[in-house]
């Protein structure tokens, strides 16, 4: 026998917060958390695991509860057999994975869908040939991807013509990620219903504070390694770049990171002495304290659909000198920030901070107000509660 979920919401993400890993998918997490203050009845499920392939075994569910929110996690086939015993008024699912995707089609036939598209489940894997290396091993793994990815976006590319039949809602967190899915999975039309609402940023923890003018030679950067796409080599083109100027000595660089390519890409810069680097990520608390610290932001990217790192910074005060490309544009204002085309402009835009103080007083206030303005708690929960709230 079901059992009905009255004005229930079920939150399903390959991946939640826990005691042992408390970052894990923490996007989705302060989501729910912002619909548990808005008194929205909230569960989460949780499917660990390989996003390609199902896991139908039917082991105990593991139940827990972290921040008052209610979690259940499990394989596929635990997910199939909750649903066949449940109903909610509404399933939220973040990232559209082929195997979660299937079992919450096959299970919840009258259940209005919303959907969230965050790119690593839509990109088509031409669009990752940055990663490809001479390493054989990395060949190997890089072509054993390509059929995965060619199953998956056939899949997203029936789950978009399935809104004919089915109530769906896609969300993209920037507009060029739906351009880029529709472009990717070849749909004969645009997506009919959808939603382009960004990531979340903290702005209680990412507060503003006005910079000290001495702050714009502090440049701060803190990113994964692990895939070539973030562009660090990039990074340290431009501090390498940067040594010609006359103001290099001035300038202290905070980089902090972990990944497979981190000892290779630092090695050309280790040996500066305003170089700090550190192997190893940052809690959101501990980026916050080194925002304090600090007064640019370094980081450009290759691909970003929508840079919630940069938002992040943005949203306490740091200027950022980014990438010209994908989503960036869409959250970097000429006022608030640098758009760059390499490492030669981007360190020309660190030089035009540093010779021009008032400047970078003016971009600093306008970036957290600007990023504010349209990823701050207050905005994406409105938003999201319209969508979820509609009839």
């Amino acid at each position: 026998m079901n059992e009905e979920k009255n004005n229930c919401i079920l939150v399903i993400t390959p991946g939640y917060p826990s005691r042992e890993n408390p970052y894990n998918n923490s996007f989705v997490h302060q989501r729910v958390l912002g619909y548990l203050k808005e008194n929205l009845s909230v569960e989460v499920f949780s499917v660990p695991g390989s996003p390609y392939r199902k896991n139908m075994n039917t082991p105990e569910i593991k139940h827990y509860r972290i921040d008052d929110v209610p979690v259940h996690e499990g394989t596929h086939g635990n997910l199939k057999t909750y649903l066949q015993n449940h109903r909610y008024d509404k399933i939220l699912i973040h990232f559209a994975w082929k195997a979660i995707m299937e079992v919450v089609l096959s299970e919840t036939p009258d259940t209005p869908l919303i959907v969230w598209v965050h790119g690593v489940e839509a990109l088509s894997w031409t669009r990752r040939l940055f990663n490809l290396t001479p390493d054989p091993r990395e060949l190997l793994k890089f072509l054993g991807y390509i059929p995965l990815n060619r199953i998956q976006l056939n899949f997203v590319r029936r789950l978009i013509m399935q809104q004919k039949v089915r109530d769906i809602t896609f969300v993209f967190v920037s507009h060029w990620m739906k351009k880029v899915l529709e472009e990717d999975t070849g749909v004969p039309a645009t997506i009919r219903n959808y939603r382009v609402i960004p990531n979340v940023v903290n702005d209680e923890l990412f507060q503003y504070r006005e910079k000290e003018s001495g702050l714009r030679y502090h440049i701060f950067n803190v990113r994964p390694y692990h895939s070539r796409k973030y562009a660090n080599d990039l990074m340290v083109e431009t501090i390498l770049k940067l040594q010609q100027s006359e103001h290099f000595e001035k300038l202290r660089f905070s980089l902090y990171g972990e990944g497979r390519l981190f000892e290779k890409t630092v090695e050309p810069i280790r040996s500066l002495s305003n170089v700090h680097i550190e192997n190893r990520m940052l809690s959101q608390t501990e980026i916050a304290e080194k925002h304090k610290e600090n007064g640019i932001l370094l980081m450009p990217t290759r691909q970003d659909a929508q840079g919630v790192s940069m938002c992040e910074a943005m949203s306490s005060g740091l200027v950022p000198v980014v990438s010209d490309n994908t989503a960036i544009p869409e959250f970097v204002c000429d006022g608030c920030g640098y758009l760059c085309e390499g490492p030669e402009e981007m360190a020309s835009a660190i030089i035009e901070l540093i010779e021009h103080p008032i400047l970078y007083a003016q971009k600093s206030e306008k970036a957290s107000a600007y990023i504010q303005a349209k990823c701050a708690g207050a905005v994406v929960l409105k938003e999201e509660l319209e969508l979820i709230q509609e009839s």
